[in-house]
């Protein structure tokens, strides 16, 4: 197996991932109205996984892809990954407070704002050549790629 086949897995992997968690602020948000009863408990269910997963794939790139871009790139991918984390801790709040409607227009945000991210970061990791992967968050996104969602 050469490089390009083990490069091309990484990418299909984190590709996937982003998919998974994107897939899920999307049922999140199609399936949230009132943040009472079933919405409330589905949301306090789901919500968590997505924090945690978006959180593990944030730090495998910082961690894997980071140290391969210029300073440049790094910079501005980091400052993309402080947003996000902005996002899921004012999602939560919502969420806490049960202000439904802001929290879906949070969570649309969220979608929005990891679509960008990916959309521009994809190249970035399709370019990198190396296969030296030792991130701890590999394993659990190795775990969710198996998966259908998360």
């Amino acid at each position: 197996m050469g490089p390009n086949h083990q490069q091309n897995s990484r990418f299909q992997m984190i590709n996937h991932d982003c998919g998974l968690i994107m897939e899920a602020i999307r049922r999140l948000i199609d399936g949230t109205w009132q943040l009472n009863d079933e919405d409330h408990s589905c949301s306090w269910e789901l919500f968590p996984r997505i924090r945690d997963s978006l959180i593990e794939h944030v730090r495998f790139e910082e961690e894997v892809i980071f140290p391969k871009l210029s300073l440049a790139e790094q910079t501005r991918h980091r400052a993309d990954h402080r947003r996000l984390q902005a996002q899921l801790w004012a999602v939560e709040r919502a969420l806490t407070e049960m202000k439904a409607e802001y929290f879906r227009d949070l969570m649309v945000e969220l979608q929005v704002m990891l679509h960008g991210h990916h959309d521009d970061f994809a190249p970035a990791l399709m370019n990198d050549r190396s296969c030296d992967c030792s991130c701890n968050a590999e394993e659990s996104i190795l775990a969710r790629a198996q998966n259908i969602n998360l």
